[in-house]
């Protein structure tokens, strides 16, 4: 008891001390804590705590709700259930630090710095978090509706299942990150970085996600819907089963990708670039590829009836047992291209380049050549 009392009476003389300086920036305030304090349940609302350092405190259930916590570090401390409600963290520093079930909303955290820190059901919404710097914590279920993370690294973290709705994440980088059923809804997420994240069965609806890259990036049977994807990039990742529609897809990189079963009827790609990329058992159906770049492509046991392949590159891909019924091929080039059983019924090749091409077992029936 004695150790806690004397741990309140130095916080508050500190405070009373802030209030002297006020906003002389020539004047530092720095409080430097004994170890082991405890502050649990203690009231800080509104006071100026600047420059403060918490290194291993008990700090359970504090109230620090519309407090000056600029520059403050919080180390190896146990901040469960605390309330930052519209507190001003602006340059703090957060390690190993415990926030589970605490307060954040309409919270300042611009600029704040850290690592190997628990969020877990943490409060975000409406906060500020513009810049963050954090690496390898934990936001399970912590909640962020109407938050700005803008341009925030915030990497090897998990978020795993956050509703992210109504989100500004502009020029977010969440790289190396578990976010796996993920809700991004009428959220902003052009020029984000999701490199070697994890992103399976994530929903995308009204996001925009111009600019942004996915490099070896996990999107396992992930769902976009009346999104803009112009100029995103998804070079050598997992889209298995990934499903597009009603979005934008203008010149969109795929290289080295695996979009095994991906569902991409009625889809209309223009300029897309598929070089290297695994497209086998794909629906794309009355699809519109129309001059995408389609080298070396797998697109073995493919769906493309009706679809619009019009001056599309196919040189050394495989189309083996593919469904081509009715599709436009006029003017594309299919050199050293393997039709091997395909099904090539009414589809139109006219003004094609043909060489080294092979169609052995196809069926041809209706279909023009010239």
């Amino acid at each position: 008891m004695k150790v806690k009392n004397l741990a309140i009476f130095l916080f508050f003389l500190v405070i009373a001390q802030a209030k002297k300086l006020g906003n002389d920036s020539t004047k530092t305030l720095r409080f430097t804590s004994s170890y082991n304090a405890y502050l649990s349940w203690s009231n800080f609302s509104n006071k100026y705590s600047r420059y403060s350092v918490f290194r291993n405190y008990e700090c359970r259930h504090v109230n620090f709700s519309g407090a000056n916590l600029q520059d403050t570090r919080f180390d190896e401390t146990d901040a469960y259930k605390c309330n930052f409600q519209e507190a001003d963290l602006t340059n703090a520093f957060l390690s190993y630090t415990t926030f589970e079930n605490s307060n954040f909303q309409k919270a300042i955290l611009k600029d704040v710095q850290g690592f190997f820190n628990n969020f877990v059901g943490a409060n975000f919404q409406q906060a500020t978090l513009k810049n963050m710097q954090n690496k390898k914590s934990d936001f399970f279920q912590a909640e962020f509706n109407d938050a700005d993370l803008s341009e925030v690294y915030i990497t090897e973290s998990n978020f795993q299942g956050i509703n992210f709705s109504n989100v500004n994440l502009f020029g977010a980088d969440l790289s190396e990150s578990n976010l796996s059923d993920c809700l991004f809804q009428v959220v902003n997420l052009q020029n984000a970085y999701f490199n070697l994240a994890t992103l399976t069965n994530t929903y995308y609806d009204e996001v925009n996600l111009q600019g942004s890259k996915f490099e070896s990036t996990d999107l396992r049977f992930s769902f976009f819907k009346n999104s803009n994807l112009d100029n995103t990039i998804f070079a050598e990742s997992n889209l298995l089963g990934v499903s597009f529609q009603d979005s934008k897809l203008t010149n969109l990189k795929f290289q080295g990708s695996n979009l095994s079963e991906a569902q991409l009827e009625n889809i209309v790609f223009i300029n897309a670039n598929f070089n290297e990329s695994n497209l086998s058992k794909a629906q794309l159906s009355n699809a519109s590829l129309q001059g995408a770049s389609l080298q070396n492509v797998i697109l073995e046991n493919a769906i493309l009836a009706g679809a619009n392949l019009e001056g599309a590159d196919l040189s050394g891909s495989q189309l083996i047992n593919a469904n081509l019924s009715g599709a436009n091929l006029q003017n594309t080039n299919l050199d050293n291209v393997i039709f091997t059983g395909a099904n090539l019924d009414g589809a139109d090749f006219r003004g094609a380049f043909i060489d080294n091409t092979n169609f052995e077992d196809v069926n041809i029936e209706k279909a023009i050549f010239q």
